[in-house]
């Protein structure tokens, strides 16, 4: 008995830490207005809630909620555009600490009312930068933070 209940507890285990595998798929922007290509679940749904500059991500099902937001840089060195963005984050006043940095951008926790969590991920081409975040209205979990922001970094 005690070796069917092993059993099945460890299958619930396995079972359970397979469900958190996105399946993700290469998104190309360039219909929006954005040349790159994005890492993202495969059954997302591309948005532009704007003009050409922004486009959002969205696959509800795993809380991926991400906007693409193209900009003019004043410089193609990728290090200062993190280094900036990085400071304007830092100098909002409900920024609580960074909790993952990476050549590409950081994980960050906010705290306003309550606890919550962001990221900024950079990508540099000629004089644009686009810079990648949660929608403002999403609310993810840091777990959640964390696999988005890892699946765009592939």
């Amino acid at each position: 008995m005690q070796r069917i209940v092993f059993i099945l507890f460890v299958s619930l285990i396995i079972a359970s830490c397979s469900n958190n595998k996105i399946e993700t798929a290469q998104f190309d922007l360039i219909d929006y207005g954005i040349s790159l290509s994005v890492n993202a679940p495969k059954s997302a749904t591309l948005l532009q809630p704007s003009s050409g500059s922004e486009v959002w991500i969205i696959d509800t099902t795993s809380n991926f909620e991400i906007q693409i937001k193209k900009a003019l840089s004043l410089t193609n060195d990728l290090t200062k555009v993190k280094e900036e963005e990085l400071s304007l984050v830092k100098s909002t006043t409900g920024f609580s600490k960074i909790i993952k940095e990476t050549d590409n951008g950081f994980v960050f926790e906010e705290n306003f009312d309550e606890t919550s969590y962001d990221f900024r991920y950079f990508v540099v081409q000629g004089d644009h930068k686009f810079i990648f975040q949660k929608i403002f209205t999403s609310n993810p979990s840091l777990e959640e933070v964390e696999q988005i922001f890892d699946i765009i970094s592939r």
